[in-house]
């Protein structure tokens, strides 16, 4: 005997499905540009080690180019995310490899990268050259 699940039902599934779909390609709320290791003050002294851009879609560290960051889900203000780079920031092509990460949305302007109990803290820097 087959069953089949009632309208309202699969109804529910089909609107909360979307709704987590939407989620998930939405971007993060922060704003594009270069964010620096909190801790550095002035923002202009950092190492590259402590830059990662932020191209209003994806992450992209100092050596990196051509990138994609995907959120896999969210929890309030941090979110669990993929990043996956196919080219080094000079153009040669690597073969393509994720990496996941969890970032913590502190403002606009600002994120924590999250691994395990550490925590490190990046702000906007408008002024990074």
């Amino acid at each position: 005997m087959r069953r089949s699940l009632p309208l309202s039902k699969l109804m529910l599934i089909l609107v909360f499905g979307a709704g987590f779909a939407q989620a998930a390609d939405a971007p993060l709320p922060l704003q594009p540009g270069t964010y620096v290791l909190a801790s550095y003050k002035p923002c202009e002294e950092v190492a590259l080690a402590g830059v990662i851009s932020f191209d209003g879609n994806s992450f992209v560290g100092p050596h990196d180019s051509d990138c994609q960051t995907t959120i896999l889900d969210q929890q309030a203000s941090t979110y669990r995310v993929a990043i996956r780079c196919k080219a080094l920031g000079d153009g040669t092509p690597t073969p393509p490899r994720d990496s996941f990460a969890r970032v913590r949305i502190d403002s606009s302007t600002s994120f924590s990268m999250i691994d395990g109990a550490d925590e490190t803290p990046f702000v906007l820097c408008p002024e990074f050259h």
